[in-house]
C-alpha cells in the first residue's frame, strides 16, 4: 500500500503513470509496426515462419508474437532482420536533432 503525506504526491504519482501509460501505448505501436514490417518482407520474400525462423537460427515462436504485435527480445529481432536482410536503425523523432 502506498501512502502519500500531502496531495500533491498523489497527481504528480497520477501524472507519472499517465507518462508511463502514454510511452507504453507508444511501444506497442512501434512493436506492432516492427512486427508488420517483418511480415511483410517474410511474404515478399516467399517465406513462412517456419523457413524464417530456421534462418535465423531460432524458434519459429517469436517470429508469430513479433507479427502478432507482441514484444521479443532485441537480440532476437536483429537476428530476425539480419535474416530478412533488413536494418534497423534508430534515429531522432520529428526533426529532433542529436549532437
Amino acid at each position: 500500500m502506498i501512502f502519500c503525506s500531502s496531495y500533491d504526491n498523489i497527481f504528480d504519482m497520477l501524472s507519472i503513470t499517465h507518462q508511463n501509460l502514454t510511452i507504453i501505448s507508444q511501444m506497442n505501436e512501434i512493436i506492432a509496426l516492427l512486427g508488420q514490417q517483418v511480415k511483410a518482407a517474410r511474404r515478399q520474400l516467399g517465406l513462412t515462419q517456419i523457413q524464417l525462423a530456421e534462418l535465423a537460427g531460432i524458434s519459429y515462436r517469436p517470429i508469430y508474437l513479433l507479427e502478432s504485435g507482441k514484444s521479443i527480445h532485441l537480440e532476437t529481432l536483429v537476428g530476425i532482420c539480419e535474416a530478412l536482410g533488413l536494418e534497423l536503425t534508430v534515429g531522432p523523432r520529428g526533426g529532433m536533432t542529436l549532437d
